[in-house]
């Protein structure tokens, strides 16, 4: 009932009403979602959401620290954190997960120049392979039955480790479930990379919603940022801010 209230609440009352607050974090995902230290995040995404859907849904927004990917989903759980800026396609405990996407990206492996891979036809090529992603997410249901020798990082900045990693050689490959974050971080970097695309359904992005959360402040967001990141305006936002840069 208390929810239904407060969504009833939400519609009628609009941007109009005293603005609500919502805390907002995620782990790094480069160039969208990045951060060091006690450093607010900030990235393509950050400035996407306070230009294109904040001022709508009569919000602000208060972009905590970095975190690592468990932090993240105990924050959430623990409602010190209300919106995950990225859920993936897995549902964790204390979490709504948004009905729609922001973002549906291919999934593809990171390997250097040097690497005897080309492409890959069948994921039964990883087997015995050893592979770098992030610790505590929740891989695609296809890696199941592969024998991965997978290198989990716990660090908030997985990609950049993970990338050194593979850079010395410890690493046959860093898996990535978008294009954007390898080609940020050679290019960042200064480190050759080939990208591989990987055989598997596109991954899709979306925001994950604390269920601590105030409902009529989450309903409001969630309404004006499926409205912002309706066709391409996002994915055309989120290179120009990638080439700029």
């Amino acid at each position: 009932m208390k929810s239904a209230l407060c969504l009833l609440f939400a519609v009628a009352c609009g941007p109009v009403c005293a603005e609500a607050v919502l805390r907002v974090g995620g782990f790094l995902v480069a160039p969208m979602m990045m951060g060091e230290g006690d450093q607010a995040l900030y990235g393509a995404l950050p400035e996407f959401l306070q230009n294109e859907v904040a001022p709508k849904a009569g919000v602000k927004l208060i972009f905590l620290p970095v975190m690592s990917f468990p932090r993240a989903k105990q924050a959430l759980k623990e409602g010190s954190l209300d919106v995950l800026l990225i859920s993936g396609n897995s549902t964790h405990s204390g979490m709504q997960r948004a009905s729609w996407a922001w973002l549906a990206p291919r999934s593809f492996l990171a390997v250097t120049p040097a690497s005897p891979w080309r492409k890959v036809t069948s994921l039964q090529e990883l087997s015995g392979k050893r592979i770098g992603w992030v610790g505590g997410s929740q891989l695609p249901p296809e890696f199941k039955d592969i024998a991965v020798d997978w290198d989990f990082s716990f660090s908030p900045t997985w990609q950049s480790v993970n990338l050194k990693k593979l850079q010395l050689g410890r690493l046959d490959a860093v898996f990535f479930q978008n294009p954007y974050s390898a080609i940020w971080w050679g290019r960042k970097d200064g480190m050759p990379l080939r990208l591989l695309d990987l055989p598997l359904p596109a991954e899709k992005f979306a925001f994950g919603y604390a269920q601590r959360a105030d409902a009529a402040a989450v309903a409001r967001f969630d309404q004006a940022a499926a409205a912002a990141f309706a066709g391409d305006k996002f994915k055309r936002w989120l290179e120009s801010y990638a080439a700029q840069r």
